[in-house]
């Protein structure tokens, strides 16, 4: 395992198979009272897709192909899990060789890309006009909140994808009619040109702040952790110094991030 130095985040995985997530700090906590480093559901996993979830792993031949003489024996052996980073690769591995371009936007998650390296892909910038054999697109886009609708996305793809290639997106159809929100939401300066920003929309469940200057989202991260409420820092991956991500939550936990966060920029 290696150990890696981001501000005050460690890191204690293989870093080639898989990038910093926020998440990662929590359990490092002794004080913790709610992770808004991730961009889980604040409400918890939906009851009903729990339950379609289990009972379609429980359809899979996935124990006969593990236990072929007495599968029927171990299936209740069978965790359902995450694995994006695994399933990622697989997909990624399974795309003909040639050029990797990530979507349009300024940066987004970057599990694809460190698979797509991994992989031996040539990396394509998002602003490069040579189509690319594989893309990968996050949209809404992590962390950032930008959204294309389905016209806009297949314009993009005609012209940024060859033909013959390979396109993967991250696509909820059902929010195309939501707004896009990109506003100043906190100001803790009376100088317009250190006002916060946030962007998003309202269908996300976090929000993407441009704090301005890396010192003060330095220290937001900083004093977030050692309140027991981490959020994600824009710095390490997504190499976006001035910003945070922060993840939707309930107002009584969100009070903790707001007290944390009183005195920014002072000892």
């Amino acid at each position: 395992m290696t150990k890696e130095k981001y501000n005050t985040v460690n890191t204690v995985w293989d870093t080639k198979l898989q990038q910093f997530h926020g998440g990662q700090d929590w359990k490092y906590l002794d004080n913790f009272i709610e992770d808004f480093s991730v961009t889980t559901n604040a409400l918890g996993t939906p009851k009903s897709a729990l339950e379609a979830s289990i009972e379609a792993v429980t359809k899979t031949s996935l124990a006969q192909f593990l236990w072929p003489d007495d599968y029927t024996k171990h299936s209740d052996k069978l965790l359902l899990g995450n694995g994006a980073s695994e399933l990622i690769d697989l997909v990624i591995r399974s795309a003909p060789n040639g050029t990797w371009k990530p979507g349009p936007w300024d940066v987004q998650y970057k599990e694809y890309q460190r698979s797509a390296e991994n992989n031996g892909q040539i990396i394509l910038s998002p602003q490069d006009t040579t189509r690319a054999t594989l893309s990968c697109i996050v949209n809404p886009c992590n962390p950032t909140g930008d959204y294309k609708n389905v016209a806009e996305m297949k314009k993009w793809i005609l012209d940024n994808v060859e033909e013959g290639g390979v396109v993967i997106v991250g696509m909820p159809e059902l929010i195309d009619r939501l707004k896009v929100i990109s506003n100043a939401i906190v100001m803790f300066h009376q100088d317009p040109m250190f006002a916060w920003e946030f962007y998003g929309n309202d269908f996300l469940s976090w929000v993407w702040i441009n704090m301005k200057t890396a010192k003060i989202a330095e220290d937001a991260v900083d004093k977030a952790k050692a309140a027991g409420v981490p959020v994600r820092s824009g710095k390490p991956g997504y190499n976006r110094p001035t910003y945070v991500r922060v993840a939707v939550r309930e107002p009584s936990k969100v009070d903790f991030l707001i007290r944390a966060w009183k005195y920014l920029g002072t000892q």
